[in-house]
């Protein structure tokens, strides 16, 4: 779904992946990549965040995480 561009499906395929298997981190980072492609960023850094809980030693998370957030000195709201 993802590779088609259907983000809103993938974030669902995403979801039901970790439904079935909570303690892998790639289900919450591939979702957070879904979310900062259909710009719900809050939503995507907290995927972010629990996939750095779930497997610290993931670095696609961080690198995630970093990404969405807006650059320093600048609100969210001024980001557009």
């Amino acid at each position: 779904m993802f590779k088609e561009g259907d983000f809103a499906g993938a974030v669902k395929s995403y979801s039901e992946s970790i439904k079935r298997d909570p303690s892998d981190a790639r289900g919450y980072n591939n979702r957070a990549l879904a979310y900062t492609k259909l710009v719900a960023l809050p939503e995507a850094l907290k995927d972010a965040e629990e996939a750095i809980r779930v497997d610290p030693k993931f670095g696609k998370p961080q690198r995630r995480a970093e990404s969405t957030l807006p650059p320093q000195g600048l609100r969210c709201e001024e980001r557009s």
